[in-house]
Formats: structure tokens, sequence, C-alpha cells
């Protein structure tokens, strides 16, 4: 793990975060369209 770290590959969970972030809001969004 701590190698992976080092690698710099911070960036790459970083967009990962951002991606499930995304995809969260998404669902979030569209539930609300269903309900409405």
């Amino acid at each position: 793990m701590k190698n992976l770290l080092n690698l710099g590959d911070y960036g790459a969970l970083s967009n990962f975060g951002i991606v499930f972030i995304f995809v969260v809001a998404f669902n979030a969004i569209r539930m609300l369209y269903s309900f409405c």
C-alpha cells in the first residue's frame, strides 16, 4: 500500500473520488426527479 502512495498514485485516487462523488450526486438527482 505504501508503495502505491510512493509511486504517486494519489492522483488516480483523487480522480476516482471525484467520479464517485459525481455518480452519487447524479443518482440523488435522478431519485429526486422520480419522486417529483
